[in-house]
């Protein structure tokens, strides 16, 4: 085994102690959502919804991921870029009313060069569900117990979360009142998901705002603005995965936006210009940069923290297919792990099916591993690190752990997961170890082989 190159990486290793206190977050989520009785659906429906460890993150990585995403952004706001990545887009992207788009989430894998920017979302899941786990930690050691009192109060980044919904709000309509948020998504109630959708609506009630959580259907569009019922619906927390907004249920909807009505976040244009995964074979073309005029310290610091992709064409096949196994091919506009193949894995004929043009591929940058203690074995667990920002600032960040190829919340032992941030000292010591009052929290812990 190499030597970790911090403390988080020994910790992600070796410390199999649980921070998650169950009951406190049933008793939360039940009060948090407003919505009594919530944690038992959760549990039926969803068991893997929570990681019962903490994921370490180091100081010097947390701050490797906002340098990168600042980066990013700057590249992608500029002028040039805007207008490549539009011309590649169709007519409803380029429409522009102000907001910018809450909750991108940008996921990293962690190497041992640093954080690895893999992926952009511009609907990312799983910041309200980061928040209650915040607040329900009870770590069973004084180390972990100091690093939790350091992580990012949930109190106050809700104050942040509502003030981002409030300001894409003021970006389009000013100093008028928000009054009314729908919260959009297909089948609302049978998400995985639900549960921080009603975590949204919540926080939003407090804050003085009337939230209500529909189906795209459920919006009617009477005088060119958007109804629900009686009531005109002022900003959609727009939740979809129909991007252009371009599904028969979508239409009251679209109309709405394309007429500036109503107030969209994120949007189609949020989508062509940050979530097009077309935009990773830029991203990581340092000639491509260069002729974009993007400084020379900006794209070292892209060449060196996004893996390299290029896109699927024609040209690209045969090479792209001898060189498979130190691939992962993303459908151009998907999302989640929808129509991912890792190379390895991919056969002749789901290789034919991939569309020239639809398809990129990127360079295989594994995860890193977190160790859960399962039936008094160490088990390693693939993790991934999703920073949640707006306007290219870190606004809280989550781990997702799992097993297999892909990321799921399906797996006993894996789902969201609390990241805490360790100082850049020296290695926790021995007496760490021999001080842990969870019992086989050590180093002799018999590990599984990895799945």
């Amino acid at each position: 085994m190499t030597t970790p190159r911090s403390r988080a990486e020994q910790l992600n290793r070796e410390c199999v102690a649980r921070s998650l206190d169950g009951a406190a977050f049933s008793a939360h989520l039940d009060t948090a959502a407003e919505s009594p009785g919530l944690h038992r659906v959760v549990r039926l429906r969803t068991p893997a919804l929570l990681a019962p460890v903490p994921v370490f993150l180091s100081r010097r990585d947390h701050d490797a991921m906002g340098a990168v995403i600042r980066a990013v952004e700057s590249v992608l706001h500029a002028e040039g870029t805007e207008r490549a990545a539009l011309e590649r887009a169709p007519p409803i992207s380029h429409l522009r009313f102000g907001p910018l788009g809450v909750f991108f989430g940008y996921d990293f894998h962690l190497t041992a060069e640093g954080p690895d920017l893999i992926e952009i979302n511009t609907n990312a899941g799983g910041a309200f569900l980061s928040l209650a786990l915040a607040e329900c930690q009870s770590p069973p050691c004084a180390p972990l117990a100091a690093m939790r009192s350091a992580a990012t109060p949930s109190a106050p980044t809700e104050g942040a979360l509502v003030t981002m919904f409030r300001r894409e709000w003021q970006r389009q309509r000013g100093d008028a009142p928000l009054r009314t948020v729908a919260i959009v998504d297909e089948r609302p109630t049978e998400q995985l998901l639900h549960p921080e959708l009603l975590l949204c609506q919540a926080m939003l009630r407090r804050a003085g705002h009337d939230a209500r959580i529909l189906p795209p259907e459920a919006l009617a569009l009477r005088a060119g603005a958007l109804f629900d019922g009686a009531v005109e619906i002022d900003l959609v927390y727009n939740r979809l995965t129909d991007f252009l907004l371009e599904a028969p249920s979508s239409a009251p909807l679209r109309a709405a936006y394309e007429a500036g009505r109503v107030v969209l976040t994120p949007h189609p244009r949020a989508h062509a210009t940050h979530a097009d995964k077309g935009l990773l074979a830029w991203l990581s073309d340092d000639d491509w940069l260069l002729r974009q005029g993007v400084p020379e310290a900006t794209r070292a610091l892209l060449a060196a923290r996004l893996p390299r992709a290029e896109v699927v064409n024609r040209d690209s096949r045969e090479r792209l297919w001898g060189a498979r196994s130190d691939l992962y091919f993303k459908p151009v506009r998907g999302y989640g792990s929808g129509g991912v193949h890792r190379g390895d894995e991919l056969t002749p004929d789901a290789w034919a099916r991939l569309e020239d043009d639809q398809y990129v591929a990127q360079r295989l940058v594994r995860p890193s591993d977190r160790t859960i203690a399962m039936g008094g074995r160490a088990v390693p667990f693939k993790m991934d690190v999703r920073a949640y920002a707006y306007d290219g600032e870190i606004q809280l960040v989550g781990a997702r752990l799992y097993q297999g190829s892909t990321t799921n919340l399906r797996t006993a032992g894996g789902g969201f997961a609390q990241v805490y941030v360790a100082s850049d000292g020296p290695h926790p010591s021995v007496d760490c170890w021999e001080a842990c009052p969870v019992r086989g929290a050590r180093r002799d812990l018999p590990a599984d082989a990895p799945s």
